[in-house]
């Protein structure tokens, strides 16, 4: 496609994005729609597009052009060098022919170079970042794409670099023992037989760590009270012989649920489908267990590098709805929660007021808690989402 009508493909799917559809199945539509785009030209309008919505609440004002070129220019994806080099001098001639390898120096330029933009007005103006979280490594983050990571469940890691090397497939980064692999772009790792086997879990590498401070053991009573597809599940399956109860408000996640612990050999556990925004679970009785994991909706601002579309439609409003949320939620489980026991609070969030603030308001209102502990799970660095997990404990 020329250059022209490259751009006007972008800025078209761009205006028609129907906020709030996760933009990853908005672009797929649009590639079962439009058919005769080649891979080159859909991954083309792909960068693009999420180039775009990382710049949030920056330049509302802007000529969609410049718009877009002041994004590609943060971005700096080199696989379309020569139509960004074309639209940077359509906007800006001479300023950007040279892009500093630092996302940093790149903001700093297109400060100097656009008055009214400004790194500090991309996030949503009334969230306030969680402690230890700095404000221009947080905004640079939403600039890099994210790897894909998987957790290799421990006694399967020979079988599954086994496979890795015969399908050419080449993680970049290897931690947690070698057990958390990330690779780059989209290296189809559904079609493996490792995966399809459940020898390995797509899962971002901050959400393998978060129950590393849990510590189940045998025997345990353990309550996955907003389990969603079942991830935390599994790593507390995985590191010890617990009888394992979930539950979701979801049940159609629940259906997926179970067939991911079929496919990773899990027979024994107790499902329900609990709405822990309406009351507590009646199912699980109270005082009964050992460890409560709650993974509660939230922003989901330490995942947004992969899902950047929701930085510009997140605000006050929204917030105080997730507040209400997890308050709720965490108070309507609290009393299944034996003497002892422990309450592992997570989010996907970086701003204070769904973590720190959340956390210590818990902490005073519910009967009998006690705060930990709470950490950031700095994923930045790493190419990975950002986390928050904290421990509160109910009195003996």
């Amino acid at each position: 496609m020329h250059f022209e009508n490259k751009l006007r493909i972008v800025l078209k799917v761009i205006e028609e994005y129907p906020a709030p559809q996760p933009l990853n199945l908005y672009l797929k539509d649009h590639a079962r729609l439009h058919r005769n785009m080649g891979s080159r030209d859909r991954k083309f309008v792909a960068s693009k597009t999420y180039a775009w919505f990382r710049l949030g609440h920056a330049l509302p004002n802007a000529q969609p052009t410049a718009r877009l070129a002041a994004a590609l220019f943060l971005v700096n994806d080199t696989r379309f060098a020569e139509f960004d080099q074309w639209l940077y001098e359509q906007e800006f001639p001479g300023a950007l022919a040279h892009a500093p390898a630092e996302i940093a120096d790149r903001i700093q330029l297109l400060e100097k170079l656009i008055p009214e933009f400004s790194a500090k007005d991309i996030l949503p103006p009334t969230a306030t970042l969680s402690d230890n979280v700095d404000h221009e490594k947080y905004t640079t983050s939403l600039f890099v794409q994210s790897l894909v990571w998987v957790r290799v469940r421990h006694a399967h890691a020979s079988v599954v670099n086994e496979e890795l090397q015969k399908q050419n497939i080449v993680p970049v980064a290897s931690l947690r023992k070698g057990l958390a692999l990330g690779f780059e772009g989209n290296p189809q790792l559904t079609a493996l037989k490792c995966y399809e086997q459940g020898l390995i879990e797509i899962q971002d590498l901050s959400s393998q760590n978060t129950i590393d401070d849990v510590a189940p053991t045998a025997n345990d009573k353990v309550w996955d009270c907003c389990a969603g597809a079942g991830g935390k599940s599994l790593m507390v399956a995985d590191a010890a012989a617990v009888e394992l109860t979930v539950s979701d408000v979801r049940e159609s996640i629940l259906h997926n649920l179970s067939k991911r612990f079929e496919k990773a050999g899990i027979k024994k556990y107790y499902l329900h489908n609990c709405d822990l925004e309406k009351g507590r679970c009646k199912e699980v009785k109270p005082e009964s267990m050992d460890t409560i994991v709650a993974d509660l909706p939230c922003s989901g601002s330490g995942t947004w590098a992969r899902s950047p579309e929701q930085i510009a439609t997140f605000g006050a409003a929204e917030m105080a709805d997730y507040n209400h949320l997890q308050r709720t939620i965490v108070a309507n489980a609290w009393p299944a929660l034996k003497p002892g026991g422990k309450l592992v609070y997570i989010t996907c969030s970086v701003f204070k007021a769904e973590n720190e603030d959340m956390v210590g308001e818990l902490a005073k209102s519910m009967e009998g808690a006690e705060f930990v502990s709470g950490k950031i799970l700095d994923g930045m660095t790493q190419k990975s989402d950002s986390m928050f997990v904290a421990i509160l404990q109910k009195k003996v």
